[in-house]
């Protein structure tokens, strides 16, 4: 009799654990909302402020250019180029000469003033705007270089973006 009622109990002590998770559809609604509730940001964007994840492949592409770049693999690059080149630097300078063999060979003369290049990524993120329909890769690295006629190490932290 003992042995029934302590099985018994066990029994009813299984049921009576769930842990199925209940759905609750209003939680959901409610979650629903938050996301479709408009945002009030005091500024406006000038380009887009609608994003959305991008294509991780653009990613692979970028940073398959900053191995080539720290590899001194310069004439490489052209497989991965449009015909016409524009770069932003992180400093601000820019390269507006349009095409990829003019960015080749402006590369290649940089980095022949480069003994080493050493990069390391904290991190990329590939976006789409939505409503200008381009794609960047925004990367977020440090390049650590040292001079051809040097010792001296100097330490670049940038923070670019690409535009596909």
């Amino acid at each position: 009799m003992k042995r029934l009622l302590i099985a018994l109990v066990a029994a009813a002590f299984l049921f009576a654990c769930n842990n199925e998770k209940k759905t609750d559809e209003s939680a959901g609604k409610a979650e629903e909302k938050k996301e479709t509730a408009a945002i009030a940001y005091p500024y406006k964007a000038v380009y887009s402020s609608d994003f959305s994840m991008g294509d991780a492949n653009h990613a692979k592409t970028v940073l398959d250019l900053y191995k080539m770049w720290e590899e001194n693999k310069v004439d490489e690059m052209k497989t991965l180029l449009a015909d016409s080149v524009s770069i932003d630097f992180p400093d601000g300078n820019k390269f507006n000469d349009n095409t990829a063999d003019s960015m080749i060979n402006f590369a290649k003369q940089f980095r022949k003033t480069l003994a080493s290049v050493k990069l390391t990524f904290d991190g990329w993120m590939p976006v789409h705007a939505n409503d200008a329909k381009e794609d960047f890769v925004l990367v977020w690295y440090r390049e650590y270089i040292r001079l051809a006629r040097s010792s001296f190490g100097q330490n670049n932290f940038a923070t670019c973006f690409f535009n596909f």
